[in-house]
């Protein structure tokens, strides 16, 4: 082969999607002068941004040397440069010397299942999903992750399937088939299965909030309103339902009720933040500035979201007339996206009190 090129490149090749970090450069004994030149010429057209020949380059470094680390690295930089071909070349041989990589498997069970190999890719699937490295709902959560992203919807729910088959009692094999059903949109499939797993398992709140996904997507808005305040009615100490539930009543503009569930989250946990910020924003909008004003206050006093805080805090007292105060709590605000509109709104207060220079001046300074 030709001479190697004079030095690797300064830095490495991005890796693939969500793999791991780069694995160190190959030991040694397998750098012979021909796995160099390809591995420096690998290195050096990904720096140049030229990846599939940096692709096509580590995958005769990885054919010649076998070498594991640089069949790891053929795989990714492969995978990373969307060449198909190399990356399952290089897969291939990586489950030849680690034939329970999930890595690996993941890689031949994507790639496979891409050239429309459905059948053939089922077992690396399996491989995956069976791998001593997940409990069964983690595995379930990655294999789900990776069908979603298949183009052919239908082959990916066919795997699935094929994956949960003898499992239908357990509710983590139903919920991972209702969450890709819903994912690759056959809604009708995933609402099904969603009543499936909340059979088995009725006090799941992430099958709740899932089915209640679903029946959004669906438009089934009052059949999933009276789901949810089923389930908190069933579950009233499962603080996720009643937030998710609280959220999905704000989304619906039904500010009262939705206070009522924030009320009760808060009781639930006195420390959340996130039930004080909400409760004053609803009584905000509720027009009861009195109640705004002490859960504004509150937050405050826990020095969380003070910006904010202080921005609701001044509109509560502009709405009641309360300029001086109003005047007060913007001009806390120091930062934050709500910085510009609490000068200007200062500036319109000062205006109002007939004091025009101020104003003037408080708006040149934004």
């Amino acid at each position: 082969p030709a001479a190697a090129p004079e030095s690797p490149p300064a830095t490495p090749v991005p890796q693939a999607g969500t793999a791991p970090a780069a694995p160190e450069p190959a030991s040694p004994p397998a750098l012979t002068g021909e796995v160099l030149y390809y591995v420096l010429s690998a290195e050096i057209a990904g720096q140049r941004g030229q990846m599939k020949l940096a692709a096509a380059m580590y995958l005769k470094a990885a054919e010649v040397s076998k070498d594991l680390a640089i069949i790891e690295r053929a795989t990714r930089i492969a995978v990373y440069s969307r060449d198909d071909a190399s990356a399952l070349k290089a897969a291939w041989l990586w489950v030849e010397q680690e034939p329970d990589n999930i890595d690996a498997n993941q890689v031949i069970a994507a790639l496979l299942l891409r050239q429309g190999k459905v059948d053939e890719s089922i077992p690396y699937f399996r491989k995956v999903l069976d791998s001593k490295q997940f409990e069964s709902r983690n595995g379930f959560l990655l294999i789900t992750s990776l069908l979603s992203k298949e183009k052919d919807k239908q082959a990916a729910l066919h795997v699935m399937e094929q994956l949960i088959a003898g499992r239908h009692n357990e509710p983590e094999a139903l919920y991972a088939y209702a969450h890709l059903a819903m994912l690759v949109g056959d809604l009708t499939l995933a609402e099904n299965t969603s009543n499936q797993v909340l059979s088995l398992r009725p006090d799941w709140a992430d099958a709740h909030i899932l089915r209640a996904n679903i029946l959004q997507r669906e438009g089934k808005t009052e059949k999933l309103m009276a789901l949810m305040k089923q389930a908190v009615d069933r579950y009233p100490q499962d603080a996720a339902l009643r937030l998710f539930y609280a959220r999905k009543l704000v989304d619906g503009k039904h500010y009262k009720r939705a206070r009522e569930q924030f009320e009760i989250l808060l009781a639930q946990q006195p420390d959340s933040t996130d039930s004080l910020f909400a409760l004053g924003l609803l009584n905000l909008q509720l027009q009861d500035t009195a109640a705004a004003r002490k859960y504004f206050k509150t937050l405050i006093e826990t020095d969380t979201r003070l910006p904010e805080a202080h921005y609701y805090l001044g509109q509560a007292y502009e709405i009641d007339q309360q300029d001086e105060a109003a005047i007060r709590e913007y001009g806390e605000v120091r930062s934050g996206k709500l910085y510009v509109e609490a000068q200007i709104r200062i500036a319109i207060l000062l205006a109002r009190q007939g004091n025009i220079d101020a104003a003037r001046e408080r708006l040149q300074t934004v």
